[in-house]
């Protein structure tokens, strides 16, 4: 037992530093069945505290990062949450947490931006949310839980993605960044 504790506890250090790389290297460009962004954040619900830490942080630094994946990781999250059973409370409480934290780093990022403290450059999709999507995966996943923590948290979820939304409304659009090539 104590070998194999040892085994597991090495590749858990190292799958925790392989999550952690995956905003760096470019999740956006990774085509076929197997993107990162799809499989990310079911890892938020993994056993091992460390792997949910690492994923929360790789979807956080592609929030403050990435603008125009910035829907893309909070639409996967959504779309993970929707997958669990009513019966995985505390797994359901963690991902909308974590959700609400995501959406916190958009809004935050955003904001920022509005107010002239940070730049960003990105084409029109930066901007997008999709809104209903996001709010029908917490009415579905989150409200209508028999769990009362779930609702709670879902609650706080829709606060959060209220306040994105105003955020993105008054944002001005972003400015195309020059091609590589000019």
């Amino acid at each position: 037992p104590d070998s194999y504790t040892k085994e597991r506890a090495g590749g858990v250090a190292q799958f925790v530093a392989l999550l952690r790389l995956v905003p760096y290297v470019k999740p956006d460009a990774w085509v076929g069945a197997c993107k990162p962004l799809d499989m990310v954040p079911g890892y938020l619900a993994h056993m091992e505290p460390a792997i949910r830490g690492a994923a929360l942080e790789a979807l956080q630094a592609i929030m403050r990062s990435t603008p125009h994946l910035r829907n893309t990781v909070a639409c996967a999250v959504a779309a993970h949450l929707s997958g669990l059973s009513d019966d995985a409370g505390q797994a359901l409480i963690d991902g909308l947490s974590a959700l609400r934290s995501l959406l916190d780093t958009w809004t935050a990022v955003v904001t920022a931006r509005n107010n002239g403290e940070c730049v960003e450059r990105s084409g029109p999709d930066a901007l997008c949310l999709d809104l209903h999507r996001l709010e029908g995966c917490v009415l579905g996943c989150g409200l209508a839980s028999a769990d009362d923590r779930v609702r709670v948290e879902g609650l706080q979820v829709l606060y959060s993605l209220r306040a994105l939304h105003q955020a993105l409304v008054v944002s001005p659009h972003y400015e195309v960044p020059p091609h590589p090539s000019t």
